[in-house]
């Protein structure tokens, strides 16, 4: 794999500006078939809600695996779960959509600790940058995007566990909102 190599793709730009529209849509489809991310994103850009919906179901999907997979005990790797976050960002600029996986995972995290105690101290760093990360889009929007998420931010706060300092850390957080609580 090539990477970084701007007079590669300084190449490719020029190669596919000399494609006619048609050869562009074909190419473009193939690669979705290839790669599920560009199929993803594709469908972010220029599918229907309900479709973007599916595809953000399917990364949250990938968090829940890693604290509930169907089957099995769930295998804790907090870098895939993130990951999710982080690809489900790339390909979408849906704030909603963006704070409601980042929401679903710190949820994930609190439940996974009440169930099974006490975790790591990373388990919960983790769990706090992430619900920090909201908690400063949430701010970046309005009234109406606070209210949509405001149920979801109190179960977290009333359900974080004493662990490492967690609840402290996630009521401080929470109190960062600017908007009426």
């Amino acid at each position: 794999m090539i990477k970084n190599n701007k007079t590669s793709m300084n190449e490719v730009k020029e190669k596919l500006q000399a494609l006619s529209k048609n050869e562009l849509s074909t190419l473009i489809i193939e690669i979705s078939r290839i790669c599920p991310k560009a199929r993803n994103l594709l469908v972010t850009k220029f599918s229907t809600q309900d479709n973007v919906k599916k595809v953000l179901e399917d990364y949250k999907q990938i968090v829940k695996n890693e604290f509930y997979p169907k089957r099995g005990h769930g295998k804790l790797r907090l870098k895939v779960a993130k990951q999710a976050i982080s690809d489900f960002k790339k390909i979408s600029d849906d704030k909603s959509m963006i704070i409601d996986i980042m929401l679903y995972y710190v949820e994930n995290c609190v439940q996974f600790t009440r169930e099974y105690g006490d975790i790591y101290e990373s388990f919960y760093l983790s769990a706090e940058s992430t619900f920090q990360n909201a908690v400063k889009m949430i701010n970046t929007g309005d009234q109406a995007l606070y209210e949509m998420f405001s149920s979801r931010l109190e179960w977290i706060v009333k359900k974080a566990v004493d662990g490492w300092g967690f609840k402290d850390t996630m009521m401080d957080i929470y109190h960062d909102l600017k908007f009426s609580k």
